[in-house]
């Protein structure tokens, strides 16, 4: 049987989960950089931008997975930071634009 179906198809799993959750949430928030200038409190919350990305990591995952794990890691990690990492610099571009008329 799949590590992955043993994971989501049980309590065991869903507590499993949490702590993947909670971690990753742990590492994105230690890597992540606070909103910088005088408009900072204008800027998305921290936390928010934190559980945003770890869940779409962790849906892609599990979409990733239930789809048996086709494409390769590699290519699964830069189509992740692709995504990430657009979404990311449009949401800065709109913020200085917004803010600092930049």
């Amino acid at each position: 049987m799949c590590l992955h179906w043993v994971l989501v198809g049980n309590r065991g799993g869903a507590i499993a989960l949490g702590m993947v959750r909670q971690t990753v949430c742990e590492l994105v928030s230690g890597e992540l950089m606070a909103p910088a200038g005088k408009n900072a409190k204008d800027a998305m919350p921290r936390e928010f931008i934190v559980q945003y990305l770890v869940e779409v990591y962790i849906t892609m995952m599990n979409w990733w997975l239930d789809d048996g794990a086709k494409l390769a890691p590699q290519q699964i990690n830069l189509m992740f930071q692709h995504l990430t990492t657009e979404g990311i610099a449009n949401h800065l571009r709109w913020f200085r634009r917004r803010h600092c008329g930049t």
